[in-house]
């Protein structure tokens, strides 16, 4: 049983069972916040702060899902949930996944120098996003994953029509970039912007 943050996690099928709901409910938060995102580009953002917000949601998601699918082994984090707990040979499954879909995982210092963490290089780095790039590495690994997993995990929530028609498809909808919201010089407006 993982029930103690300072021991490592050896999780039972009991404990797989039960944090499978967990890993549902990340993908359903990443889908709906692509989803109002891809709303809002159509609306010309009517609100820039829930935009933000919105968008740092489906950031967060997006982080979430792939330290799941691409952390090795758990280390500072010893109760992390790792897709290897539920498919024991994925370090090799995920390497072909990473390969061709690694937006991700090259701008993830970005994700946490812009967003997870407060620095002083954040501001210096890149503001625009390729929001369909992170939809597409995100559906590649889920995927993947759903293919290899146990079907003993499943519950009730892994067959949410949204999770289903996501992993049924191959093509995402359409492409959109966003600009992260950020203060020029310490005096510029936050604002957020969607171009083509």
């Amino acid at each position: 049983m993982c029930d103690k943050i300072s021991e490592t996690c050896v999780p039972t099928d009991d404990d797989k069972r039960l944090v499978f709901d967990g890993l549902c409910y990340q993908l359903e938060r990443f889908l709906a916040t692509y989803n109002l995102l891809l709303s809002y580009k159509k609306t010309n953002l009517p609100n820039p702060s829930l935009t933000d917000a919105i968008f740092e949601s489906f950031l967060i998601h997006a982080r979430n899902l792939f330290d799941f699918f691409t952390k090795p082994e758990r280390r500072g984090d010893k109760d992390d949930v790792l897709a290897i707990d539920y498919v024991s040979d994925w370090k090799e499954k995920k390497g072909e996944v990473n390969k061709k879909h690694n937006y991700i995982s090259s701008n993830l210092a970005r994700i946490n120098k812009m967003l997870a963490h407060l620095t002083y290089s954040g501001r210096e780095l890149e503001k625009t996003w390729q929001v369909r790039d992170i939809y597409d590495d995100i559906q590649a690994f889920f995927i993947d994953f759903s293919k290899n997993v146990d079907p003993k995990y499943f519950t009730d929530r892994w067959k949410n029509r949204d999770i289903t028609e996501f992993l049924q498809t191959s093509k995402s909808p359409s492409s959109i970039k966003i600009s992260f919201p950020y203060c020029t010089g310490g005096n510029g407006p936050i604002s957020s912007k969607f171009s083509p």
